[in-house]
């Protein structure tokens, strides 16, 4: 490992906290709208609920493997620096890859959850149409 891989984790933290930003913030929202009173008869408001609950679950789990990403990523360095003497390197890449991996799986709970709450979105946006006929 040359010196410039030190630096190579570091260059995907500012990426991390913004998806962990954007997340929180989804999060938050997602939490709000729950509170929110809707027309929905019953069962659509049952099935709604359940949507936003998995939702919820999604986007928390995605948040918790993007702060695992990130620990990886602040450690990965550390691990190198520390390795020099050598036999670090090979810890050095599966930390990376793990950190790499964690945030993959995070990419892809959040387009699983974004479809779900689309899903939600249509189930609302079709039942308002239902009640007020234009």
């Amino acid at each position: 490992m040359g010196d410039t891989s030190i630096f190579l984790p570091m260059t995907f933290l500012p990426g991390i906290g913004l998806l962990i930003l954007s997340t929180s913030s989804r999060y938050i929202a997602l939490i709000n709208s729950e509170h929110l009173p809707g027309k929905l008869d019953p069962d659509q408001a049952l099935v709604c609920r359940q949507l936003q609950r998995s939702c919820g679950q999604m986007l928390h789990l995605a948040l918790t493997l993007l702060y695992l990403s990130a620990t990886l990523f602040s450690i990965a360095p550390l691990i190198n620096l520390a390795a020099k003497d050598g036999g670090g390197g090979l810890l050095f890449v599966l930390v990376l890859s793990s950190g790499v991996l964690c945030a993959v799986a995070a990419l892809i709970v959040l387009f699983l959850e974004s479809a779900a709450t689309l899903k939600s979105m249509a189930l609302r946006t079709s039942s308002d149409h239902e009640r007020n006929p234009s």
